[in-house]
């Protein structure tokens, strides 16, 4: 029979195991990184950093890597590819408060023909605490919504910010 705390002890085994080959990945992989200041717009009643600005700030770092690494993104966009975000995944482990420094980094976890899965995470710069990750599920399509396959000077581009092994 199966107990409450075997379950437990089973979740936390895989969470460590999940844990142990994102690490892996994670030194493997070059990482897009920004950082940002914690202003008092960014915080609520409670003074902690309120969850939306981890989504915004997402979208930002997503558009600053877009343009850091593909300069030519708009005159792709102009011939007719678009990028539409089918799913997006905020997990918030650790407030952050007004006046500490945020270091993003992003990386893409996984490469398919048409669509990329960027990770994320937000750390203290001060204390290296992992604050919050995200994931963001991206299609390539043309300017009609069919999917297209990534063009292959975006994929020459982000080479270096592809999780090694991952490219599908």
């Amino acid at each position: 029979m199966t107990t409450k705390t075997d379950v437990v002890n089973a979740d936390v085994a895989l969470q460590k195991a999940k844990d142990a080959v994102l690490q892996q990945t994670k030194q493997q992989t070059s990482r897009f990184t920004r950082q940002i200041f914690v202003c008092i717009c960014h915080t609520n009643l409670e003074q902690n950093v309120y969850w939306e600005n981890y989504a915004h700030w997402l979208g930002e770092t997503r558009e600053q890597f877009i343009v850091a690494t593909v300069p030519y993104f708009n005159q792709l966009f102009e011939a007719g590819l678009r990028i539409a975000t089918y799913k997006t995944t905020l997990e918030n482990l650790t407030p952050a408060f007004y006046g500490e420094t945020i270091i993003v980094g992003l990386w893409i976890s996984v490469l398919r023909r048409s669509s990329v899965e960027l990770s994320l995470e937000f750390h203290n710069k001060e204390t290296g605490k992992l604050l919050a990750r995200a994931t963001q599920l991206l299609a390539f399509t043309d300017d009609k919504g069919k999917p297209i396959r990534i063009p292959e000077e975006i994929k020459e581009a982000v080479d270096k910010y592809v999780a090694k092994g991952k490219t599908l």
